[in-house]
């Protein structure tokens, strides 16, 4: 009999779990995978032999748009889950906090190309990898050319920006899973020398990933939010009815599998908090 009980639940939980989801998805072959939808190599350069240390400085500025090296070279802010709660419910402090994203996402997406350029072992070469070096760097030009969402109009219009790139950016998993493929077919059974160091970097991107799809999503949930919202965040969360479904969705797939599922109790301490519930379930 499974129990399971409730303690203080972070923002950095749930990250971490997608992060890990990510990761296992990278760091096995998965053959079924479709090619991605186009390839951008114009923001690429051409590689020569196998190589394991980063791309020089150099390069990357002969490499990167200028646009994306200007941003990539500023420093990111951080955002409290506190904050992004108060400004989805404040329709004047959201509209300042679209003006914000304008420049933070323009400064997260670029850092995010010049950090795959400059993966060793050719990766931001590799097909895939490459793709998602063209669709960030469209996000920031797409970004540069759009006004700074200072009026209603704007703030529509900037809204349905980002609603585009969150759609396109939900590809990103599966493109890098074939750069990561293509390396693995390419050493064989010297992937497992290099698959910690491969493994570190898809970490970090990935984190910084899922952080920069929480302010998209936020944003473009508050424009109109769902009752009891603010945003993705649900004011009223429960934690003790998120176990349950989550209990259900378990012993189904394990029915589904296995002919059988384990008694699950959930012991419902009472009390809601201020979270995002897709988290919780994933948790």
């Amino acid at each position: 009999m499974a129990r399971l009980a409730f303690t203080h639940l972070f923002l950095q939980k749930p990250l971490l779990h997608n992060q890990h989801r990510a990761l296992g998805c990278l760091s096995r072959s998965v053959y079924s995978l479709k090619p991605p939808r186009h390839v951008n190599p114009a923001v690429c350069g051409n590689g020569g032999g196998l190589r394991s240390s980063s791309s020089k400085p150099g390069k990357l500025e002969s490499t990167a748009d200028r646009t994306v090296l200007h941003w990539g070279k500023q420093q990111p802010t951080s955002v409290t889950l506190s904050d992004l709660c108060e400004i989805g419910l404040d329709r004047q402090r959201r509209r300042q906090h679209g003006i914000f994203l304008h420049r933070e996402l323009r400064i997260r997406f670029a850092q995010r190309v010049l950090e795959l350029l400059s993966l060793p072992y050719r990766l931001g070469e590799r097909e895939g990898i490459r793709d998602v070096i063209g669709w960030y760097t469209d996000f920031v030009l797409q970004l540069e050319d759009a006004e700074e969402p200072s009026t209603a109009t704007q703030d529509e219009e900037f809204t349905n920006l980002l609603t585009r790139v969150f759609e396109e950016h939900s590809e990103v998993i599966q493109a890098m899973a074939f750069g990561v493929q293509d390396l693995m077919a390419e050493l064989g059974p010297d992937y497992a020398a290099v698959q910690p160091e491969v493994d570190a970097i898809l970490r970090r991107f990935f984190t910084a990933r899922i952080g920069i799809r929480f302010l998209l999503q936020h944003h473009i949930e508050s424009f109109r939010n769902r009752d009891g919202h603010s945003g993705i965040l649900q004011l009223d969360c429960d934690p003790a009815e998120m176990v349950r479904k989550a209990a259900k969705d378990s012993a189904m797939l394990c029915r589904a599998h296995l002919g059988q599922a384990p008694q699950i109790v959930v012991h419902d301490t009472g009390g809601t908090f201020t979270y995002v519930p897709m988290h919780l379930h994933y948790m």
